[in-house]
């Protein structure tokens, strides 16, 4: 081999090592993105299934003195019950709740699973509808 054709395979060799340095730098960002973007998924996921809140119902008594908020809790997706919060208090300050369970076959619960009957402004009754439980009366005094 000639001396130029060792300078030649050197300065390849070079090259080689410089791709190779190269391919580890972006298959290690791109190992990090990845892990990056799953664990915010993931996150989401989490925050999504078992922590955020949806509004179901929101109603006011006759004279729009006390109120209640009726939220389900995460999803009911893979443990069949459904994690309910019900909000009460006084009109924009609804500083207690309930917590209850509803067997409900996984299904989404709508304000149909819930009937609320005043009593006056201070008094009112909720009856919860799952379709694999009895009717719970829930009796809530705001005195």
């Amino acid at each position: 081999m000639t001396q130029e054709e060792e300078k030649e395979q050197e300065r390849i060799n070079k090259m080689v090592k410089r791709v190779k340095k190269t391919m580890i730098i972006f298959v290690i960002i791109f190992v990090i993105a990845i892990c990056s973007l799953l664990f915010y998924g993931m996150k989401k996921v989490n925050y999504s299934l078992f922590k955020q809140l949806d509004s179901i119902v929101l109603e006011d008594s006759p004279n729009h003195i006390n109120q209640i908020h009726i939220q389900v809790r995460g999803s009911n997706l893979f443990t069949f019950n459904a994690p309910v919060r019900i909000y009460y208090g006084k009109v924009g300050n609804l500083d207690k709740y309930k917590e209850y369970t509803i067997q409900n076959r996984g299904a989404t619960l709508y304000p149909d699973n819930f009937t609320v009957q005043w009593d006056g402004d201070e008094h009112v009754e909720i009856i919860i509808h799952g379709d694999e439980q009895e009717d719970e009366k829930i009796k809530i005094n705001f005195q």
